[in-house]
């Protein structure tokens, strides 16, 4: 980029009551990341300066903190592609595709901009299970609004899934995530001689509805239903996607009376959500099938979770190839 076209740095220590909500930092305990954010320099641009190019390689993740930034997919005048407002992230997907911009991004009025390295992201990303979830959903946004092709689609699950503990496609905590969390809910349970159940979820019919609709549509049926899984638990519960693909959700200190109740409530909740396609369509709900297992002995995570799948897959036999795809 050249020189007449950059904006301002400044080395000002960042307010975290600014980051807070923000789009990059929603639902993060900031103050537990201060010394990583506190150094952070900010950017300011004049109206129509341009902050990434064409061509331009990008190693750095932009959060407007003040003012708003057009998007041009040809030269940067007229009608702007996009419009990245307050709070929102620029070139998060560039960053992590490790590929040089194809737009112009331009502000369009006096702009402040936090200015986060990729070193410093990654260790943000690494410090904070929620940092990972707003970053998956502002790339699988960013999927969804450009129709990426699958080899890119691929490229930056792989980059972002390398130790990651989130579920590319859901959101949700990941089997790598259940495993250690597993093990200690297991620990505490035999120490306290207190139940712990497991609850198994596969989706009905995801075979065909991949068949008919494709895996896109797929994908995004799953996180809906994901999150559905996630409104209808405890606080102090915790749901993740195993690699087999079914939904495992954790339920201290409860038996299986009380998983039965919560199965029959996520039931019945998914089968009352339709699929939303923002701006395309509205499908029908989608069913799913749940199974139930109390720990009776002391066991390893691994051990009581495929006891939960194959006590689902006794309920529905089919269950298991169904929830896999």
């Amino acid at each position: 980029m050249s020189n007449k076209l950059l904006g301002v740095f400044e080395n000002l220590a960042v307010d975290l009551a600014d980051l807070s909500g923000q789009q990059l930092f929603r639902q993060v305990n900031l103050v537990g990341l201060e010394s990583l954010l506190h150094d952070c320099p900010s950017l300011k641009l004049r109206e129509g300066a341009a902050l990434i190019e064409p061509g331009q390689p990008n190693h750095m993740v932009y959060l407007v903190l003040v003012g708003s930034l057009h998007v041009y997919e040809g030269e940067p005048k007229g009608e702007p592609l996009a419009v990245i407002q307050k709070g929102e992230c620029v070139g998060l997907v560039s960053l992590i595709d490790q590929r040089p911009g194809h737009v112009h991004i331009v502000a369009k009025q006096a702009c402040r901009l936090l200015v986060i390295d990729e070193e410093r992201f990654l260790a943000l990303v690494n410090s904070s299970n929620a940092i990972e979830r707003n970053v998956l959903s502002m790339v699988m946004q960013h999927w969804r609004g450009k129709n990426a092709g699958a080899p890119e689609r691929g490229r930056l699950q792989q980059r972002i899934e390398k130790n990651s503990n989130i579920d590319s496609v859901t959101g949700l905590y990941n089997q790598r995530w259940l495993d250690g969390v597993l093990e200690r809910q297991i620990m505490r349970a035999a120490t306290d001689q207190k139940p712990l159940s497991l609850l198994a979820i596969a989706v009905d019919g995801l075979a065909e509805f991949k068949k008919e609709f494709g895996d896109e549509l797929a994908d995004h049926a799953l996180a809906v239903v994901g999150q559905v899984v996630a409104a209808k638990v405890r606080p102090t519960d915790m749901v993740a996607r195993h690699d087999s693909g079914h939904f495992i959700v954790v339920l201290p200190e409860t038996d299986i009376p009380g998983a039965e109740v919560v199965a029959t409530r996520v039931r019945e909740a998914v089968a009352q959500t339709a699929i939303e396609i923002p701006g395309a369509c509205r499908l029908p709900p989608l069913n799913v099938a749940t199974g139930q297992v109390q720990m009776k002995a002391f066991v390893a995570a691994r051990k009581l979770v495929d006891d939960a799948i194959g006590t689902l897959n006794r309920v529905q036999p089919a269950a298991l190839s169904l929830a896999a795809g």
